[in-house]
């Protein structure tokens, strides 16, 4: 059995009643998990190989600061006097002291980060680097697994602070890395991109390019011919006035007929023009067409 086996099963089946009897009002700020140096941390242990201090001493408390200052040591010690002399297999007696500890986020990251400045909103957190909250090298492990708590996000996606960071790091990546290399070179910048920008977490419309080819294959949405004119209107809509905006159709999916019908609905929605992907899945037939509904919508 790994340490996090033993301390999430030693929290579940011991920890968890004595705090939903004696301290329920904490409940719903606490989060827990196996927190400190060595490769128990990291999952890397087993029956043979433990380091000094495995056992009910890594599975650590969390909660806000005031919590701590008023029960943080109640909590402690009611939950070192529940730790019984075997679980889960295990003799206490074989193992370290049974020390519980309760201490607040800023400390634990105080203390991995070797920081004074821990992160305070979910876009600090969500940039901190993942090699400072757990990292292995010949020197030391140290890290945090969590499997209960408030670190946990049920719905990502609902939380708007955690969104806006999403889309932010790629929209930084664009306009502060990407386009600025290319037009360095005196070069016109254009993305494919996704309809369904929000969950992909792109939010193209800001990204400051010359042009937009948005992927409209209606049929991988399992939608008809017109949903491209309405997403079409939409980018139209989100973009600054008068940024090219070209409907990319996805020629397997169309014969001849609808290729055209495709095109007309795309123009209707605003688009400046159309981007086919791709050109070697046109054929004769297609490309007939293309000509004729072109010379039709004046290209």
């Amino acid at each position: 059995m790994r340490c996090y086996e033993y301390c999430q099963a030693l929290f579940d089946e011991v920890f968890l009643p004595v705090l939903q009897e004696r301290f329920p009002e904490i409940l719903p700020r606490l989060s827990a998990g196996v927190v400190g140096m060595g490769s128990d941390v990291l999952g890397a242990d087993d029956e043979l190989s433990r380091d000094h201090d495995w056992g009910p001493s890594k599975c650590q408390l969390l909660l806000p600061e005031p919590d701590v200052k008023k029960c943080g040591s109640s909590i402690a010690q009611a939950l070192q006097a529940a730790v019984p002399d075997g679980f889960q297999g295990v003799s206490l007696p074989e193992m370290p002291p049974k020390t519980i500890r309760v201490s607040t986020i800023d400390t634990v990251y105080r203390g991995l980060c070797e920081s004074a400045y821990p992160p305070e909103t979910v876009e600090e957190w969500a940039a901190a680097d993942d090699n400072d909250l757990c990292y292995a090298s010949s020197a030391s492990r140290r890290g945090m697994a969590q499997f209960h708590g408030q670190l946990e996000m049920e719905d990502p996606a609902a939380n708007e602070a955690w969104r806006r960071f999403r889309y932010e790091r790629i929209t930084n990546l664009v306009r502060e890395v990407l386009a600025p290399a290319a037009r360095a070179y005196g070069k016109q910048v254009t993305a494919a991109v996704f309809p369904n920008w929000e969950q992909v977490r792109q939010e193209w419309s800001v990204w400051g390019l010359d042009a937009y080819l948005p992927m409209l294959y209606h049929s991988f949405y399992e939608e008809g011919i017109d949903w491209i004119r309405d997403h079409c209107e939409r980018g139209v809509a989100a973009l600054p006035e008068g940024t090219p905006l070209y409907s990319g159709l996805f020629v397997p999916e169309l014969v001849p007929d609808e290729l055209a019908q495709a095109c007309r609905v795309s123009m209707e929605g605003g688009a400046s023009g159309v981007s086919l992907f791709a050109s070697g899945s046109m054929s004769d037939a297609h490309w007939e067409v293309f000509t004729q509904v072109s010379r039709e919508l004046g290209g």
